[in-house]
């Protein structure tokens, strides 16, 4: 699932702000995952994110694990450009900003 989300792509399926008015043009270039216990790591590395763009990226992943939607399905909606289609907004709680590289 997190090889579909990566590399270019329009991702106003992963923008929960409608009135975004630049190109929601992205590159994901890392989507990195780690279990722990009970606990999984992902990190994203891209050149820029939208509004809740990586809080949908990890739902959509997740729902994958959870086998409610397939991998195959993601370039559907990708493709799509409705927000809707990308699956649930994981919470905010436990997400932490590492660093901001110019």
């Amino acid at each position: 699932a997190a090889d579909a989300l990566g590399w270019e792509h329009e991702f106003t399926s992963c923008c929960s702000n409608k009135r975004y008015k630049k190109s929601k043009v992205r590159t994901v270039y890392s989507i990195d995952m780690e279990k722990n216990g009970c606990d999984i790591t992902m990190t994203f590395t891209g050149n820029g994110f939208l509004y809740n763009m990586v809080r949908i990226m990890a739902g959509t992943i997740v729902e994958c694990g959870e086998r409610k939607i397939q991998p195959e399905d993601i370039p559907k909606i990708l493709e799509s450009k409705t927000r809707e289609n990308a699956e649930v907004t994981l919470s905010a709680c436990g997400l932490t900003l590492k660093s901001v590289e110019y």
